[in-house]
């Protein structure tokens, strides 16, 4: 079983060594980038999963003090990486306009369609992103109390791709590569979401107005872009 025991131990990923391993059943685009997904074990049930993320959760509430800090975030982050599935990541991107923000990127505003499809309103930009994403899995591997027994546990990923005249401000990494975040670690992010394309997205060219980064809520844009005159359509149809 998983356990929070001072036996218990994370097991280096090692690529080389899981190279002829099988991998998850949805396999993520640049798979030998995400070594963990090879990693070979018994899948966690249910219950270890839930005992795994809280006793992780417990850990990461509970590390105190400067020296600790990183230590105490990494817990909390793997936890959120652990909580959130494939499924449930699809399930929250099924034709909805969201809404994140972090230090890094600010504000930023999506539309993403059930079929894959995403539609970019990324703050100083004066053009919509059309790109593509898709759900994947990958794996975190832990051991038994003994170390006797790799038990893995399998959480979501999302990929996103946009063109290759496009480029992220945050990692440098230019378009038409396919960039992937745990589902669970971007949850973190969200802010809010809609039912629908709220903005037009998927049917402008340029945006409805320049987005700044700071933190805001979809009624506030709402409300700015219903007293545009005349509003910046510029429609793709």
């Amino acid at each position: 079983m998983l356990t929070g025991g001072k036996r218990a131990s994370l097991e280096p990923l090692d690529p080389a060594k899981y190279a002829d391993r099988p991998t998850v059943k949805h396999p993520c685009p640049s798979q030998e980038k995400w070594a963990s997904s090879r990693l070979k074990g018994r899948e966690a049930t249910q219950a270890e999963k839930r005992k795994a993320v809280a006793n992780l959760s417990l850990k990461g509430s509970s590390i105190g003090g400067q020296a600790d800090q990183m230590i105490g975030q990494l817990l909390r982050n793997t936890t959120a990486q652990l909580s959130f599935t494939r499924a449930q990541a699809i399930a929250k991107r099924r034709n909805v306009t969201r809404m994140s923000h972090d230090s890094s990127h600010g504000t930023q505003v999506s539309y993403v369609t059930s079929d894959g499809k995403t539609f970019l309103w990324y703050p100083g930009n004066r053009v919509v992103l059309s790109g593509r994403w898709q759900a994947c899995e990958s794996r975190f591997g832990h051991l038994s109390q003994k170390g006797s027994e790799q038990v893995v546990i399998t959480y979501g990923v999302v990929c996103f791709k946009y063109g290759a005249n496009t480029r992220n401000p945050v990692t440098g990494v230019r378009g038409a590569k396919w960039q992937c975040a745990p589902a669970g670690a971007l949850e973190q992010t969200q802010v809010e979401e809609r039912s629908g394309d709220i903005f037009g997205l998927s049917k402008r060219t340029q945006v409805p107005f320049v987005l700044p980064k700071k933190r805001t809520t979809l009624n506030a844009l709402a409300a700015r872009l219903a007293k545009q005159s005349p509003p910046n359509r510029n429609s793709r149809d």
